[in-house]
């Protein structure tokens, strides 16, 4: 789960457009602040998270949280991913 709601971005010109279809305004350089649901899925900006299973704060990439949360919409940290993996595997195999 996501305990970061919002990000401060600095605008460059890759990613200016995109922000701008969401409706964010500013200039190349300029910092704005955007919902976390807004990022680009390949951010590198760090995002505060909670396992959902033992309930550890970590701090990671969001790139690296849409992949963790893709198949199940879950989060679990190191720790607990071999229950995640059985879950998965259940799920796919039977």
């Amino acid at each position: 789960m996501l305990l970061t709601k919002n990000v401060l971005i600095k605008l460059n010109p890759k990613t200016i457009k995109w922000y701008w279809d969401y409706g964010y305004s500013g200039k190349t350089n300029e910092l704005i602040e955007v919902k976390i649901e807004h990022l680009k899925p390949t951010s590198h900006y760090k995002v505060k998270c909670l396992c959902d299973n033992c309930g550890k704060n970590k701090k990671l990439p969001y790139k690296s949280y849409i992949k963790f949360i893709k198949n199940d919409n879950l989060y679990y940290c190191h720790k607990c991913s071999m229950i995640k993996k059985k879950n998965t595997c259940l799920k796919k195999y039977g």
